[in-house]
């Protein structure tokens, strides 16, 4: 739900949201949104949550590709990244070639809108 500014979370690995899940828990990722909803579930519970996404299909991306030469710089980005510039390894390293991630430690950035992806970036430096 881009609009909206909801991250795609269908599909993705179940320790990856199970760790998110308690991290909002713990107040040690910060969400005004999710914060509330995860401090009072239970173990279990977030267990249970993380499964009912994972199981979800992946959604297909409906979002059409950028038009050149934002595109040139998008697949360079994407199959080399830019470790001479800004010491970026490429996007396809982590959450592998289709975007949908590498287990609990890389999540898929296939079909997450740019403005939910922009603000990971910034929540990591």
């Amino acid at each position: 739900m881009a609009p909206a500014g909801y991250p795609r979370i269908a599909g993705m690995d179940a320790g990856y949201l199970a760790k998110q899940l308690k991290d909002y828990r713990a107040g040690t990722r910060n969400n005004p949104v999710m914060m509330p909803m995860a401090k009072n579930l239970a173990d279990e519970e977030i267990s249970a949550v993380a499964g009912y996404y994972a199981a979800m299909p992946i959604p297909p991306v409906s979002a059409e590709p950028p038009a050149d030469p934002v595109a040139r710089i998008a697949k360079d980005l994407i199959e080399w990244g830019d470790r001479t510039g800004r010491g970026l390894p490429a996007c396809s390293q982590c959450h592998a070639p289709d975007g949908n991630g590498i287990g609990s430690a890389f999540p898929g950035i296939s079909g997450q809108h740019a403005g939910y992806r922009g603000g990971q970036a910034e929540a990591a430096d």
